[in-house]
């Protein structure tokens, strides 16, 4: 039986720290389980170990335990929890639901796609069915403690982009969902929507500078001069620096969150692609040193993605004018 496995004790033993704000009985929480002190002892080591980091800490004063640190830092343990017990490194829609006894999920997601789609939004959806997971983990959240969260990196509140989005959201929500959600949180999702999921369509006339402030816009782009100088890459094209400076944008917001998007062509972009993907580290390793951020190797990989698509249509640009 999976639910008598170790790894889903540790998980239901960590799940339930992270809502009992006031701590378990250790002898109370080993008489549920079924198990003896030195197995949840043993466990308890494995959650030491997996919440180092996370801005959680373990706490045991006699026999009462708990989980010291703020909610922000709760639902991040609560989501990758989640991810590692789905399927490998895809999110199922029907498990998350499942999971968390949310309904009309699927609704919310189309109509949350249809209407960003129709702002002329393009989309990744493989990163939305993580925000899908942080909007549920949210409702039950809220549901549990009552504590909205804040977003642990400055929004731009006048930010047309992030302002839009929250519409949308705000619409979605009230439409699919029973559980009302505060402003605050409402903040947070349409942030964590605007970092991961939704890109304006600069075609359509926007102005990269209606969504990136003109100082980071400028460090980003003297970051692309010296990667142009250091590799012999033309980044000449403004559509294509635009576009890649949104990403940027968009990547030094989920690093100051410490919640990354994951990405599951790492690996074969790093063996089939060397070279575009020693350029990227050069492009995240002057990000990092100058924004004060890590980023990891998913992201990199990412911003290969990028660059391996622009070098690919200039050489199909070139083959057509020569």
């Amino acid at each position: 039986d999976r639910s008598r496995t170790p790894e889903a004790r540790t998980f239901r033993i960590l799940r339930s720290l992270i809502d009992a704000r006031a701590g378990i009985d250790f002898h109370d929480l080993a008489n549920s389980l079924f198990v003896s002190d030195s197995t949840v002892e043993a466990d308890l080591g494995k959650i030491r170990s997996r919440i180092s980091g996370t801005g959680l800490q373990l706490q045991r004063t006699g026999d009462r335990i708990m989980l010291l640190g703020p909610e922000t830092a709760r639902r991040r343990v609560l989501s990758a929890l989640f991810r590692d017990e789905s399927d490998r490194d895809i999110l199922e829609l029907a498990e998350i639901q499942r999971e968390f006894q949310i309904e009309n999920l699927a609704l919310f997601k189309t109509g949350l796609i249809e209407a960003l789609e129709g702002h002329l939004y393009t989309l990744n959806e493989f990163n939305l069915n993580n925000v899908l997971l942080h909007l549920v983990i949210a409702i039950d959240r809220v549901g549990r403690v009552q504590e909205p969260v804040e977003a642990e990196w400055a929004i731009n509140s006048s930010n047309e982009v992030h302002d839009q989005i929250k519409m949308i959201l705000r619409v979605q929500v009230e439409t699919h969902v029973e559980t009302a959600l505060p402003e605050s949180e409402l903040e947070y999702l349409a942030a964590l929507i605007a970092t991961r999921v939704a890109t304006p369509d600069l075609g359509t006339g926007a102005l990269i500078s209606d969504y990136v402030e003109p100082e980071r816009l400028l460090r980003i782009r003297e970051i692309l001069n010296r990667a142009s100088h250091e590799y012999l890459v033309d980044f000449s094209d403004e559509d294509f620096s635009s576009r890649l400076a949104l990403h940027l944008h968009n990547l030094i917001n989920r690093a100051r969150e410490q919640t990354y998007s994951r990405n599951p062509m790492t690996q074969s972009i790093k063996s089939s692609y060397p070279m575009i993907y020693e350029l990227a580290v050069f492009v995240a390793s002057e990000l990092q040193q100058i924004e004060n951020i890590e980023i990891n190797e998913d992201e990199i990989a990412y911003i290969a993605m990028h660059i391996g698509a622009q070098m690919e249509q200039h050489r199909r640009v070139q083959a057509l004018t020569t």
